[in-house]
């Protein structure tokens, strides 16, 4: 049992980032203020987005570590980011727990996998509150990033003709959701044989998403997209759907994108394969952009849809 205050796991949470003061460009003033204090820049735009995930809707307690669930956290913003286009620079992160677990070391370890995923892209967490739920656990992701003045691409810059692709493969991220829903778990040790490895794979791709962090940079430097957006609820329910409802475009893809499954499970999932692509996956962190037709000569590493 953890006897420790919010108090001392504030100062515990200060101390972490006291370590990486030195290298926060823009940062006035951290953790132990009433807010965090940041420094403008001149010719830079603010990016900030917001996620909450909230327990027995977005995720399951007995199918998630917590170091996972953590990383998650940060990674679906992260994604919210890259799909403007801009570098994210600082965090903020909120939970509720219920007693039990804020007596066990699962807050602990839901910090240290959100950590090691702002050290891998220099993102610093400049605040966020602590408080206790009645039964389940709730967390709000807040992300602040930067951009050129007027450079974040927007959901809104698409133009009629511009071809739309895809940054990596779809459906492995509800493909893992429905594995967890049939009571396949995450592994510690390395998977014995293909099929085990596909599971956990698969597995994988739903708790513990990569953002594209590099493609959003690209794309939004170049620049090269003129519009994108992280794919959250499925291609063909909502994201192309947005993009042409922003630009008063009308839509065109098919659903064939490609491989999505992995090694022999492909076969075994392939009569549920258009459905779970098209309407259940929610990879967050694979951007759909869209680029105009003269330019589709430089997006050899990405995939048309």
């Amino acid at each position: 049992m953890h006897s420790r205050s919010e108090l001392d796991f504030i100062k515990h949470l200060r101390a972490h980032e006291q370590k990486r003061e030195t290298l926060a460009a823009g940062l006035v003033r951290s953790i132990g203020d009433d807010a965090a204090v940041v420094g403008q820049l001149a010719g830079r735009d603010t990016v900030v987005t917001t996620d909450l995930l909230v327990e027995d809707v977005d995720f399951r307690r007995d199918s998630t570590p917590p170091a996972m669930l953590g990383h998650k956290a940060l990674a679906i913003s992260l994604s919210d980011i890259a799909a403007t286009g801009a570098r994210a620079r600082w965090a903020l992160l909120s939970i509720g727990v219920p007693q039990d677990i804020w007596d066990s070391s699962f807050v602990e370890q839901l910090y240290e996998g959100f950590f090691a995923l702002a050290d891998r892209y220099d993102v610093r967490l400049v605040g966020g509150d602590l408080s206790r739920t009645p039964e389940k656990i709730v967390i709000d992701s807040i992300v602040l990033g930067e951009c050129a003045h007027e450079r974040a691409v927007l959901r809104s810059g698409a133009r009629c003709g511009d071809q739309l692709f895809v940054t990596g493969s779809l459906g492995g991220s509800a493909a893992g959701l429905r594995l967890i829903e049939r009571g396949a778990r995450v592994e510690c040790e390395d998977a014995a044989d293909a099929d085990s490895h596909a599971i956990q794979s698969l597995i994988l791709r739903h708790l513990r998403p990569e953002p594209r962090v590099g493609w959003g940079l690209v794309l939004g430097e170049e620049p090269l997209a003129t519009a994108m957006i992280d794919i959250s609820d499925g291609l063909c329910r909502r994201d192309q759907g947005s993009i042409a409802a922003r630009t008063r475009c009308r839509r065109r893809a098919g659903v064939g994108i490609g491989t999505w499954w992995l090694g022999s499970f492909r076969k075994r999932m392939s009569h549920r394969g258009t459905e779970t692509q098209s309407t259940l996956d929610e990879d967050v962190t694979v951007p759909l952009f869209s680029v105009p037709l003269c330019l589709c000569g430089n997006t050899a590493s990405a995939t048309p849809v």
